[in-house]
């Protein structure tokens, strides 16, 4: 069923007869002749009379678009507009123009609009980056805005303004639900009320009781709220299938909440706590629960002294669900919640996961060393081999973040071997140690046969499995052998795809954790190869919008942390800064110390990037010598960040120096670090003769594709060869470099000028003009920053430092301009330095495009 014939047939049952009797009535934008009479129904001010249906309005142009909104906005006939939203093909300064005029038809002019098809993720996104900008909201409040309003244009905008003024005030999730009603501003519950309205008493309960319990089977929800009310919900969209897994569905968070504070007077339904008798009833029958559904019980039971957990249910089977439900509020973030229904489970009938559950609640209020004392002391008999290793690896990953870990870990490798469970655990750490360390000791060349044997047996436990394949993915790109680190990544993504499959809705398991910690540690390699990144970005987005339906709070700070990476690799310090952040405060505590290692870094840099250098050492000081070392890239940032702390723009030779230093690291053993080293020497001023001769003696050991992007940059910088550097901006521009891009064809379009090739620079320019954004340090700060700056710094030269400036600018040498302006070359050579020093050029050859930029012209 089209637009066009569900638009016809409401105007025909409103207006049966009326559009036969007038020939404006229906204009269809894919007839010239009809957007003719469009643009003449401009002047038309009330001589008609009746409906206007306006078809297809997204194949007009851009000029028309814009008349068609003037009509609008000018007329008092209704109008019916029918059209696509969702651009075909690349997007472009037009078409984006031409979308945000569609979209001021309902945000401007407040027409109502009816999503045929629902406003898809990329409009969404769209729509928040008009409201805010690209760099406002990390990725996943972005998710949390497109899933809460439910293709609701209106809703996108108002979350997203209110996501601006107060950070996280749009991370509702299912917990909030079950601990008490969310707060929202008052515009958010007046958009809200309107979906809201004659909602029933059933329809209401039904929709906050499938909001608490996350994403569930359409059959298990059909027996908790009833058959009806699920269909009526899901009628009125407040209910949604889940994509691409039909049988299971899932209530919008943001319209449950809105139900639950307009709520005037208890839900009779409520009063009788239906759901949780319903969920005893399932228990005492033998059925299983759900995590969520662990939860709601669990606060009934908690919240209600009138409830007997041992009403009708053995000690061990309440136990169990109280610590279901206390694993499940550590996944979504709670561990005060967590640690109340740990411990009323121990109370019960003390067991190993009550246990596991009770020092995760304890760590994630910041008490490490309770949660590792707990462990210590514990008594609790240990039986289960698959619950023993979940514990041993917790404890693991728990001992690195005390001070005394080594003592730590000791204390636990003496306990656990005394359970008799887990020595093939504890053997597979020793042998995954052993090789890491071989791997280290020998930079990357050892060891390596191993891993992938390590990786490949099935016998050692899945997480193990999924490190081994991390190491071999940060191997292969130090290594530069981009081949391997693909299948590395395809392998680690395949037992990925085992754990998604193998696990029930019903359970959480490490296994899942460890799933989540390889995409993330993975993500941090490939954010800085250029060909990932694209599939990257895409990857976030997806990863983004299912933890949040997840509602897991530590993949949700993972995906936090893989998206500053990608942010910073792009020169954009700003949304990385935003990224990073939210992922130091959500990793804390709830993965290995290693990743957060790796966070906190990044965020240094970043701050670094925004002049903020207080805080970034802060940051930077609080790490170990060893953690800043651990591997090839972490000490080439730590170094990098050393550099930036000594830069005196007054006198870059020591700055030079160190930079060229960085660039021969480990004699270019490591390619994509090396030529990351170098061409961040070449952006700072560096001698380019020197980079290519230390280029030349680098070891040649596999590829990258953007180290050799990198590496031509330089090598055709040096070579003055504007098309080659042309070539490498389109390069980078396809890695989604922008910043670099614009960078490359600065310097194409001032070689350009100086062979005069006007026309050529000219591409350049718009090139580099529509790539251009902030740079990413005080080191790479070269290109000017907007062109009032630019023109402050040429209005401080002399007339004959511009003259000459000018002219140095196009190519000439010394010798050229003193011969044409009668100067001796000494002379030259003074007023060349004073340019370049006023205009902050790091070499001569920047002179033109900073002169470019104000459009100072040579006589």
């Amino acid at each position: 069923m089209g637009k066009s014939f569900v638009a016809s047939t409401l105007v025909e049952r409103i207006e049966p007869g009326m559009h036969e009797a007038n020939d404006n009535s229906v204009i269809r934008c894919t007839r010239s002749r009809d957007v003719a009479r469009l643009l003449r129904l401009q002047g038309d001010h009330g001589e008609s009379r009746g409906i206007v249906t306006i078809e297809d309005a997204h194949v007009l142009s851009l000029e028309n678009l814009q008349g068609l909104v003037d009509f609008v906005g000018s007329t008092d006939r209704p109008v019916l507009i029918t059209l696509d939203i969702n651009p075909v093909g690349p997007a472009t300064a037009e078409s984006v123009a031409r979308t945000r005029t569609i979209t001021s038809l309902w945000a401007d002019l407040g027409l109502e609009r009816v999503d045929l098809s629902g406003v898809g993720f990329t409009e969404a996104s769209a729509m928040i980056d008009d409201a805010c900008g690209h760099e406002g909201l990390d990725v996943v409040t972005r998710a949390r805005i497109v899933h809460g309003a439910a293709g609701n244009p209106k809703l996108i905008g108002e979350l997203t303004r209110e996501a601006l003024r107060n950070p996280g005030s749009v991370d509702m999730g299912s917990a909030s639900l079950i601990l008490g009603p969310n707060t929202l501003p008052p515009r958010i519950l007046d958009l809200a009320r309107e979906r809201l309205l004659d909602l029933s008493d059933v329809d209401e309960y039904a929709l906050i009781t499938l909001a608490k319990l996350g994403t569930i089977p359409y059959v298990r929800a059909a027996r908790l709220v009833g058959q009806a009310p699920l269909r009526s919900l899901l009628r009125r969209g407040l209910v949604s299938h889940e994509p691409g897994a039909s049988e299971f569905v899932a209530a919008n968070l943001l319209y449950a909440s809105a139900a639950q504070l307009l709520r005037e007077v208890e839900n009779p339904l409520d009063a009788e706590h239906a759901v949780e008798k319903l969920l005893l009833s399932d228990l005492r029958m033998g059925e299983s629960l759900t995590s969520s559904e662990c939860v709601v019980l669990s606060t009934y039971w908690v919240n209600n002294p009138d409830a007997d957990p041992l009403d009708g249910l053995s000690a061990e089977k309440s136990a169990s669900v109280l610590c279901r439900a206390a694993r499940r509020a550590d996944v979504w973030g709670l561990p005060a919640a967590s640690e109340v229904f740990a411990r009323r489970s121990m109370a019960l009938a003390p067991a190993v996961p009550a246990v596991h559950s009770l020092s995760r609640a304890l760590a994630g209020q910041g008490r490490v060393n309770a949660a590792l004392d707990l462990l210590e002391r514990d008594t609790t008999p240990h039986t289960v081999p698959r619950e023993d290793v979940d514990l041993a690896m917790w404890w693991i990953l728990l001992s690195g973040w005390v001070p005394d870990s080594e003592q730590r870990r000791g204390t636990m490798v003496g306990i656990t071997t005394g359970w008799g469970t887990v020595d093939p655990l504890l053997a597979a750490i020793g042998e995954l140690t052993e090789m890491f360390g071989e791997l280290i000791s020998s930079d990357y060349e050892d060891g390596i046969d191993a891993l992938n044997a390590f990786a490949a047996d099935e016998s050692k436990p899945m997480p193990l499995r999924l490190r081994a394949l991390t190491l071999l993915v940060s191997t292969y790109s130090h290594r530069g052998e981009p081949a391997e680190l693909d299948r590395a990544y395809t392998d680690g993504r395949a037992l990925v795809g085992e754990i998604a499959a193998s696990r029930s809705f019903r359970t959480y398991s490490d296994d899942h954790t460890a799933a989540a910690i390889f995409i993330a540690r993975a993500g941090f390699t490939l954010s800085q190869q250029g060909e990932s990144r694209v599939q990257l970005s895409h990857d976030l987005d997806v990863y983004a919008l299912r933890a949040v339906l997840e509602g897991n709070e530590l993949e949700l700070a993972l995906v936090n942390a893989v998206s500053g990476s990608l942010s910073l690799s792009s020169q954009n310090a700003a949304r990385a800064e935003v990224e990073l952040a939210r992922a130091e405060a959500g990793l804390r505590f709830k993965t290995e110390p290693e990743t957060s290692f790796v966070v906190r870094l990044l965020r240094a840099v970043s701050l670094f990037a925004l002049n903020r250098p207080d805080e970034a050492m802060e940051i930077f000081g609080s790490m170990s010598p060893a953690e800043l070392t651990s591997e090839p890239w972490m000490e080439f940032y730590s170094r990098y960040i050393r550099i930036l702390l000594d830069v005196n723009p007054a006198d870059m030779t020591k700055t030079h120096a160190a930079l060229l230093d960085l660039a021969d690291y480990k004699k270019g053993r490591y390619r994509q670090v090396s030529m990351t080293g170098a061409y961040l020497a070449s952006r700072a001023g560096a001698p380019l003769d020197k980079l290519v001769a230390l280029m030349d003696g680098f070891e040649s050991l596999g590829h990258s594709h953007i180290a050799d992007v990198y590496e031509e940059h330089v090598r055709a910088e040096a070579a003055g060869d504007a098309f080659r550097l042309d070539a490498v901006g389109s390069r980078l521009e396809e890695f989604g470099l922008s910043e670099e891009a614009a960078w490359a064809f600065s310097l194409a379009m001032t070689a350009h000028l100086g062979h005069g090739r006007s026309a050529e620079a000219v591409v350049s320019r718009a090139r580099r003009d529509a790539q251009a954004r902030q740079p990413l340090s005080p080191v790479t700060a070269v290109v000017p920053a907007s062109n009032a700056a630019a023109r402050d710094n040429v209005a401080r030269l002399t007339r004959r430092e511009l003259e000459i400036a000018q002219l140095a600018g196009i190519g000439l040498s010394n010798s050229e301009i003193a011969s044409r302006l009668f100067l001796s070359v000494r002379t030259v050579e003074s007023h060349v330095l004073q340019a370049r020093v006023k205009l902050g050029a790091s070499r001569r050859s920047e002179l033109g495009l900073y002169l470019a930029d104000v459009g100072s012209k040579v006589s």
